[in-house]
């Protein structure tokens, strides 16, 4: 019996450690890597969008595979000497806050969607390296002039 308690207890203390650690590295991380763009709300939590560049039509850049924003970093550089150009991180990723539960490709596109009318991004051109292109074909928004117009996406 007291192996069993003492075993727990040590579970016990490793576990809060581990929270405390962890509780203490995030809030370093935010004071090493501050967001390089800006939060949009998409009703009831936030999306780190990061756009550069001005003019034309709005190219979205959509990672990946579990990756974040900061993959398009070197080529969205580029293309914004060109344009317009904003990366994004989706629910969970990165900058970005969790969002509901259900993540689905039409609720990811619903979030992409609401993000880029709020952050006034509406005449925009997606991209994506993976087979993101579900979450950008389901975004593909047939409700009026303040849709993103012109979806496409590349493999």
């Amino acid at each position: 019996m007291r192996i069993a308690v003492a075993v727990l207890a040590l579970f016990l203390l490793l576990a809060v450690a581990g929270a405390v650690y962890e509780g203490l590295a995030e809030r370093g991380d935010a004071k090493r890597y501050p967001v390089p763009g800006r939060m949009v709300d998409v009703g009831g939590h936030r999306l780190h969008l990061h756009c550069t560049g001005a003019g034309g039509r709005t190219v979205v850049l959509e990672a990946g595979l579990g990756e974040s924003s900061a993959t398009w970093a070197t080529i969205q550089q580029q293309l914004s000497g060109g344009g317009r150009v904003c990366s994004y991180d989706r629910a969970g990723y990165a900058w970005s806050e969790p969002g509901p539960s259900s993540r689905t490709a039409g609720q990811a596109a619903d979030e992409l969607h609401a993000m880029l009318l709020a952050a006034d991004e509406q005449d925009s051109t997606s991209s994506s390296h993976t087979p993101t292109v579900v979450t950008l074909c389901a975004c593909t928004p047939t409700d009026g002039p303040n849709s993103p117009q012109g979806w496409s996406s590349s493999t």
